[in-house]
């Protein structure tokens, strides 16, 4: 069963190696922010993190949903968020952040993100 926490955005890395949406992002943003400041964070609407594949990182967590959320979060000011965090490797986690994508159907083709997926599983298939 996958709990979810609250996180602290601090530990988050704000910029996601894997996330699929790169365009539309500000406009989005705006429309979430607006959303949190008239009726507050919904807690049952939590971002996915994965524990950061660079050990190296000064972050904790990378988002693998939920860019616009995290986004608008940090721009407010907030402290926490509500998150999943689930162990995902890059196959899994650009999946993940690819249908969540297409399943609220606002997912621009953006050819340097679909090149990066293709190029993973094509990668991963020739082994």
């Amino acid at each position: 069963m996958i709990n979810i926490k609250k996180v602290q955005l601090t530990e988050i890395d704000p910029e996601s190696s894997i996330n699929v949406r790169r365009t539309g992002v500000s406009e989005n943003v705006e429309k979430v922010k607006k959303s949190i400041e008239t009726h507050g964070y919904w807690g049952d609407q939590p971002i996915t993190l994965r524990p950061h594949p660079d050990e190296g990182a000064q972050y904790k967590y990378e988002y693998v949903t939920g860019q616009c959320r995290f986004k608008a979060s940090l721009d407010l000011g907030l402290d926490t968020i509500p998150a999943f965090i689930v162990e995902l490797d890059d196959d899994e986690a650009l999946r993940r952040s690819r249908g969540e994508n297409e399943a609220r159907g606002d997912l621009r083709e953006d050819y340097g993100a679909c090149r990066q997926l293709v190029n993973l599983l094509s990668t991963q298939s020739a082994c």
